[in-house]
């Protein structure tokens, strides 16, 4: 992979992302669980760097 492709990868999937999440978000309390360990995994992954 070329380096300039990264960041077509990269802006593919945080576009991806942000344009799902909030209409995945369920707020009928039976999936409240769920929905809060969605966005803990969310936060902790704006933290992962990319060393390619």
């Amino acid at each position: 992979m070329e380096k300039g492709n990264r960041q077509v990868v990269v802006s593919t999937l945080q576009f991806a992302c942000t344009d799902n999440v909030p209409t995945n978000l369920a707020t009928a309390e039976s999936c409240s669980l769920e929905t809060l360990s969605t966005l803990k995994l969310a936060q902790r992954a704006k933290f992962i760097k990319n060393n390619w």
